[in-house]
């Protein structure tokens, strides 16, 4: 009897969970679905950002220290 009861709360839980997000997220919750559905595209480009950034911020201290 139990296990009947479970699929229906978890139901109740999701609607639940849904609503604290929609609450808090707000507007937000339309560009987090956006996100989440390209997350790899995104997470990719910032990446290969940082990685540009570090690699090109090094390489100048390298040439600042030959330099003098």
């Amino acid at each position: 009897m139990l296990l009947n009861r479970l699929p229906l709360f978890r139901r109740e839980g999701e609607i639940l969970v849904d609503a604290l997000l929609d609450f808090m997220l707000g507007p937000m919750r339309g560009i987090s679905d956006f996100y989440f559905e390209y997350q790899l595209i995104f997470n990719s480009l910032i990446v290969g950002f940082a990685a540009y950034k570090l690699y090109f911020s090094k390489k100048k201290e390298t040439n600042n220290e030959s330099a003098s």
